[in-house]
């Protein structure tokens, strides 16, 4: 690394991305990696302006920092008809010959970072104001039909946090995913752009034995 250079620079769609990712990167110990120097930008035209402009915008940072990662949603960057495992592959492509080669990564989350919060956990349930209501979150979900029984996860992950929230009267805020990145198990998200955002952070930032 060089004199003055950080360890991470980041392009994110939104502020609920943004802390989300200070959730995550707050517990470095869960994730089996060590402390990380980062620094997160939000991009202002969010899930379209990460794709169309993410390359760009983060060439910029290349010298200030070692590596660069882009995230952006799947639903609303503006190519829904691309998967986003294409669209990531094509993306640090064009990292690559920004620069960033071999130290840089884009993530797109399917369909949308809401995915990243249902989980099994019981502080899902706390966080989104379920404590106090008489029926259980994963019954009432199920019983509305936004979740089938045995499934892990709502199909519809952003609006069925929207209707849960609404149900416990309880604002929808970008601490929201703050809170609970910094509470619910990471271990337990089978997420696949989660999967890679941790297996990514693993390669590069590693805690040593």
């Amino acid at each position: 690394m060089n004199p003055g250079e950080q360890d991470l620079i980041i392009l994110a769609a939104d502020k609920d991305a943004k802390f989300a990712l200070e959730g995550v990167l707050s517990r470095p110990e869960r994730l089996g990696v060590r402390s990380v120097r980062y620094r997160i930008e939000q991009h202002p035209m969010r899930d379209g302006g990460c794709r169309s402009q993410g390359v760009a915008f983060l060439r910029t940072f290349h010298g200030q920092f070692k590596h660069s990662l882009l995230i952006f949603d799947h639903e609303g960057c503006g190519v829904e008809g691309e998967s986003a495992g294409a669209i990531e592959t094509r993306m640090e492509t064009e990292m690559d010959k920004a620069g960033w080669e071999g130290q840089s990564a884009v993530i797109v989350i399917e369909p949308e970072l809401d995915a990243w919060v249902w989980s099994d956990s019981p502080h899902v349930s706390d966080i989104l104001g379920w404590k106090t209501q008489s029926q259980d979150l994963r019954a009432w979900l199920e019983s509305e039909g936004w979740i089938v029984q045995g499934a892990i996860k709502p199909h519809r992950p952003k609006e069925a946090l929207e209707v849960a929230l609404r149900k416990a009267r309880k604002p929808r805020t970008a601490i929201l995913y703050r809170d609970l990145a910094e509470n619910v198990s990471l271990r337990g998200c089978t997420d696949r752009a989660f999967a890679k955002l941790r297996s990514t952070l693993l390669r590069w930032f590693k805690e040593s034995a």
